[in-house]
């Protein structure tokens, strides 16, 4: 993902509760996307670009990303929803899973999607609870004092 820093900054930057380490541990980059949208940007899709993701983790770990990557959809999806923002984006992964799920239900087939969907309510239901700042569709930050660091961090942080 490349970007215009005058892009990222008068969208705020990146939501801080969002992403890889925070409350809501995945979906960073549709979140980013989806506001680039909303602000007005425009996008394009290369298919010459290419990612090399080192370090890969054993298949093992598979339902717990699973499960991570719903909390970032579920959260963003509430997110937008409390904006007065539809974001199809997150209901259409949901149907996806959801069908997936009874099709593989329906075969007595172990499904891959049950940890996502979980994920999905989990992300849906704490981002009710989370704070939001309507005019940068970002989650508010509670300020916390911690002893060993003054940074702000999102309230009840996993």
């Amino acid at each position: 993902m490349a970007m215009r820093a005058a892009a990222l900054k008068k969208i705020r930057g990146w939501d801080d509760c969002i992403g890889p380490g925070e409350k809501f541990g995945s979906g960073d980059d549709h979140n980013i996307t989806f506001r680039l949208l909303c602000a007005g940007y425009k996008l394009h899709f290369c298919p010459q670009a290419r990612v090399v993701h080192h370090g890969v983790r054993p298949l093992t770990y598979m339902r717990q990303e699973e499960r991570r990557f719903g909390r970032g959809f579920g959260a963003s999806y509430v997110k937008y929803l409390r904006c007065g923002v539809l974001y199809y984006g997150a209901a259409r992964v949901l149907r996806f899973h959801l069908l997936r799920f009874g099709f593989q239900w329906l075969r007595l087939r172990r499904s891959e999607s049950g940890p996502f969907i979980v994920g999905w309510l989990s992300g849906f239901f704490e981002g009710l609870r989370e704070p939001v700042n309507k005019k940068t569709l970002r989650f508010e930050r509670n300020e916390q004092v911690d002893a060993t660091d003054t940074q702000m961090i999102c309230s009840e942080r996993v």
